[in-house]
């Protein structure tokens, strides 16, 4: 199971760093268009964000995954390691209730602005 979990985050990182790729692009083609074309596309920074908030999501998988969050290791090293995997445990189980929070409120949202479009990209749902 490890193995499959190590070549899904590679599989991860790599369409993070795809995305991540199309958001400088996109940004370089959108700043090029408005300076040297004097020709302003409309789109482009809408869906820069849109790659953002994507790429946030993918990072934040990866970095849990390798534990690469924020945090105070400076404090947990000094506890026994009894009391560390305590606190460790705690730690887990607030993320998993932050994303159960994440969850329900991001299904009420979609179902209230479910049919909404993007300002200057009509065809994104």
């Amino acid at each position: 199971m490890e193995r499959f979990f190590r070549r899904f985050i590679y599989l991860v990182e790599w369409w993070g760093v795809v995305l991540l790729t199309l958001m400088v692009v996109l940004v370089f083609v959108g700043v090029f268009f408005r300076y040297a074309l004097n020709a302003s596309l409309a789109w482009y920074d809408e869906f820069a964000s849109y790659l953002l908030v994507w790429l946030t999501f993918y990072g934040a998988v990866v970095a849990s995954y390798r534990r690469r969050h924020i945090g105070f290791e400076l404090v947990l090293e000094q506890l026994i390691p009894t009391t560390r995997r305590i606190l460790e445990a705690v730690a887990e189980l607030f993320v998993l209730g932050f994303q159960v929070v994440l969850l329900y409120y991001g299904w009420i949202l979609m179902r209230k602005m479910g049919d909404e479009t993007a300002v200057s990209l009509a065809w994104v749902r």
